[in-house]
């Protein structure tokens, strides 16, 4: 077995996750060749991981199945050198890391794949309960997925480049107190064009989809952070936590404090 294949060999036999480790210590790129010799369960790890990750670039929303192999076969775990929970928060990381690039490569943009990483990451560190990471770890795959979806959605619709430079706009701001004229200022537009624009285009309303994009973002803050409903409520420049509850309700079917309390029990 040459030195490649080894070293190669040996990661995975403590179920590290084996797309982090692609390059040798030399920086040279496993043969595909390689990975088609190693033993049957590590190379059907290896397609499980491959599989689940294409479906992070491609934003596939039927990953379910797959993801519960992954989880039945430990594909993304961490090797354990100290506690289960210590663990755990390793293999949260790594995952959170590989969802962020994939999703790059599936064409969202860097800026909102670096700010949800940096807000899982937190999550993942705070977090005392191994049960608690593995929701985490399934949110952050969901929340991947969508964002890229969403992406190619975009693209693969009428929706013009100026529209879609304005949902990125938003995307990327959402905790500002997005103004319609500043929106459209960044797309070139008129405030009353582009809303004309952005509806015929879309089928909704910039406010409802400023909205629905806050709501999505506040789910992240309830799952990664302790703020209460009133300091989310602020720092995503809603009126009020009454305004937010509402919000939250109409388009997702629960309180914030109901969804908060069914992600991390």
């Amino acid at each position: 077995m040459n030195k490649k294949l080894q070293l190669l060999t040996d990661l995975i036999s403590c179920n590290t996750p084996i797309l982090y480790w692609h390059y040798d210590e030399e920086g040279n790129d496993f043969e595909s060749s390689e990975i088609g010799n190693l033993p049957t369960d590590r190379h059907r790890a290896y397609m499980v991981e491959c599989a689940l990750l294409k479906a992070v670039q491609n934003g596939d929303a039927n990953y379910k199945d797959i993801w519960a192999k992954a989880i039945q076969m430990e594909v993304f775990d961490a090797p354990s050198t100290g506690s289960p929970l210590e663990a755990k928060k390793i293999s949260c990381i790594q995952f959170t890391k590989l969802c962020a690039h994939y999703a790059s490569l599936g064409g969202l943009s860097p800026a909102v794949g670096y700010d949800l990483e940096s807000a899982y990451h937190k999550a993942i560190l705070s977090a005392n309960q191994v049960s608690v990471l593995q929701t985490l770890q399934n949110d952050i795959l969901d929340t991947f997925i969508k964002q890229v979806r969403q992406h190619k959605a975009a693209l693969n619709s009428h929706i013009s480049l100026e529209i879609r430079r304005g949902c990125e706009y938003i995307l990327q701001n959402v905790e500002s107190d997005l103004t319609l004229e500043d929106i459209a200022a960044h797309t070139g537009y008129t405030p009353y064009y582009f809303s004309r624009k952005f509806k015929q285009e879309t089928g909704e309303s910039v406010n409802h989809y400023i909205k629905a994009q806050k709501i999505e973002h506040s789910k992240i803050l309830l799952m990664t952070t302790d703020l209460s409903i009133q300091e989310i409520a602020d720092k995503l420049s809603l009126c009020s936590p009454t305004y937010f509850s509402s919000a939250f309700h109409s388009l997702t079917g629960c309180t914030p404090t109901q969804y908060r309390a069914g992600r991390t029990a």
